[in-house]
């Protein structure tokens, strides 16, 4: 049986803040988003406020898909116990309001394959990306990428500047 990248595609959905005006902070740690993201810098960070704007539940950094989240979508995912995700507490000076967290991504899935037209189609996937996490990163990518479970919770939940974006996605075999 031929396999076209069409039998290869994963239905997921990718966490995004619905709006970047308003409340923005900057990080005052220097490391790359995907170090933000996935788990590699911990503790002691630290930020102040970029744009104000009104309490969020999920604030957009100037450190790409970095986001820090509110106590309330924090316990939204408790409540639910949702996965694959942890949150470093961030001190951010000027904050008016409630405590935010940095959203640290936990699960793992292959490379996302981009169709170009150059390339040959693949012809094997993923088997299981995210590792049957709610929350994970692709290789290579900062991008938070959701199972349809945490997905619709986020939806349900109705948090502030969450945006919740479908994507049918090829997650290539992971390298490493």
């Amino acid at each position: 049986m031929v396999v076209g990248y069409r039998d290869l595609i994963t239905r997921t959905h990718v966490l995004l803040d619905r709006s970047s005006a308003g409340l923005r902070v900057h990080l005052e740690r220097l490391a790359t988003s995907r170090e933000l993201v996935d788990g590699t810098v911990r503790g002691g960070l630290r930020g102040s406020v970029g744009s104000a704007g009104p309490e969020r539940d999920l604030v957009g950094t100037y450190g790409g898909p970095a986001y820090l989240v509110s106590e309330r979508f924090i316990d939204v995912l408790r409540t639910h116990e949702l996965d694959g995700w942890r949150v470093e507490p961030c001190d951010v000076a000027g904050l008016q309001g409630g405590r935010l967290s940095l959203l640290q991504i936990l699960g793992r899935a292959g490379r996302q394959w981009v169709w170009t037209g150059v390339d040959d189609d693949p012809i094997e996937s993923d088997p299981e990306p995210g590792d049957g996490l709610d929350f994970f990163l692709a290789e290579g990518s900062s991008r938070i990428y959701l199972s349809p479970r945490a997905a619709s919770t986020l939806d349900a939940a109705r948090l502030r500047n969450v945006e919740v974006e479908p994507q049918d996605v090829v997650f290539l075999p992971r390298t490493g």
